[in-house]
């Protein structure tokens, strides 16, 4: 059973020039957003009777955070 969420999509626009002046690709900042806008299951915590689901947090939010990705290092 699938609970909660929301759709969302956020649009990157690219600049070809401006990517080959870094010497980067499209591919390239696929897989930088890709491996950086996660969200994983982090397990359960059992408290007496009570199950807990914990969930790392790791998608953006925002265009800002998106801002902040690191493409190459």
């Amino acid at each position: 059973t699938i609970v909660g969420g929301e759709k969302r999509q956020i649009n990157v626009n690219l600049h070809p020039e401006q990517l080959k002046a870094y010497g980067l690709t499209a591919s390239d900042v696929e897989r930088a957003l890709r491996s950086n806008n996660l969200q994983t299951p982090g397990g359960t915590l059992k408290t007496g009777v009570t199950d807990y689901t914990i969930r790392t947090r790791g998608r953006v939010t925002d265009v800002a955070e998106i801002a902040r990705i690191a493409v190459l290092t």
